[in-house]
């Protein structure tokens, strides 16, 4: 099983939106269940951010 929290950590590295989806698609690869549950919590965490810097 792959580790939600690194790949978490992994794509939120990254600030292009193309260069996070091509690590997204290396990551999860055959698993889009994973994908799914990373990219909530991708948005989850910018949604935090941005509430905060308000």
């Amino acid at each position: 099983m792959k580790d939600k929290a690194t790949i978490l950590e992994a794509a939120r590295m990254l600030s292009e939106p193309e260069e996070r989806r091509q690590y997204l698609d290396f990551a999860c690869k055959d698993d889009p269940k994973l994908r799914g549950e990373v990219e909530a919590m991708i948005e989850a965490a910018e949604q935090a951010q941005r509430a905060a810097s308000r």
